[in-house]
């Protein structure tokens, strides 16, 4: 089983900031629905499917929490509080894919 998280210095880092509620809660549920999807694949594989493609995650520095520029701290910009469990086995920013 192949996971490969691929960062590209080059590709344009696009944080994603919501406008109103409506999109948050778009941001929120998109991300979900791309975290139950990478769930899925690697239960496929672990079930026996070996014809499954290795899954590549693009990833950028803000997603890792590494500054962009040398001596910048991270720049924190949250948009939404979720409640979740204090023995929380995944964090609520991989469950959602928006670690921003």
């Amino acid at each position: 089983m192949d996971i490969v998280y691929r960062f590209d210095p080059y590709a344009p880092i696009d944080l994603k900031r919501p406008r109103n509620n409506k999109e948050a809660l778009k941001l929120l549920v998109d991300g979900n629905a791309r975290f139950a999807k990478t769930v899925a694949h690697l239960q496929n594989i672990a079930a026996g499917d070996h014809t499954q493609p290795p899954m590549v995650i693009p990833i950028n520095p803000v997603q890792l929490g590494i500054p962009i520029v040398k001596g910048l701290e991270q720049m924190h910009s949250p948009f939404a509080l979720v409640l979740g469990c204090a023995d929380a086995r995944v964090p609520i920013e991989r469950i959602m894919d928006c670690s921003q």
